[in-house]
């Protein structure tokens, strides 16, 4: 969320700071709601259970709802847990949210995902089963996010193990010759 806001030098002068921790909070209820869909649809039908529909079908409705109920929830949560607080609170967390590189990194990933899962599923024209576009398109972006962040960490840890350095000096090998 750093490269969508602007990051103060200082807590108490971070602006936006409400618009920051909803979206954050918005952000993070689309993932865990997405995934809790997702590998519960999975496992039901590994287990044999009814399949009226196709998995694919089943994962973007899913995910759709899963979406929409994380973005509306969202604004709920973050207003319970922050009403009365003090401007200086919302402040304070908005700014170590956006200092945050792990964080930063994960919105990242997950964005990039959930945009991919979006046109990918979304400009698929009359996918049989598969609901409208919209839903196809939400859904979509919802799959997308969760996919994103298991490709951070699949990154992350390729990186750990001198994969990915590896790979760029194979890279700059190939362009060299």
């Amino acid at each position: 969320m750093d490269q969508l806001f602007e990051v103060a030098a200082y807590t108490e002068d971070q602006k936006n700071s409400h618009l920051i921790l909803h979206v954050h909070v918005a952000h993070r209820a689309v993932n865990a709601l997405s995934a809790v869909t997702t590998l519960g649809l999975m496992a039901r039908s590994v287990l044999g259970g009814k399949k009226t529909v196709p998995l694919m079908a089943s994962v973007l409705r899913g995910n759709a709802v899963a979406v929409l109920l994380g973005v509306a929830g969202s604004a709920a949560m973050v207003e319970m847990k922050m009403q009365d607080k003090q401007p200086i609170e919302w402040q304070d967390r908005s700014w170590r949210l956006l200092n945050n590189k792990l964080q930063n990194q994960i919105d990242v990933w997950s964005a990039g995902g959930a945009l991919t899962g979006m046109a990918l599923f979304g400009l698929r024209a009359g996918a049989k089963g598969h609901g409208g576009a919209f839903v196809r398109a939400v859904g979509g972006a919802g799959l997308g996010s969760i996919v994103g962040i298991a490709a951070f960490g699949a990154f992350t840890k390729a990186e750990e193990f001198g994969y990915i350095a590896e790979l760029k000096k194979q890279v700059n090998e190939l362009r060299s010759k």
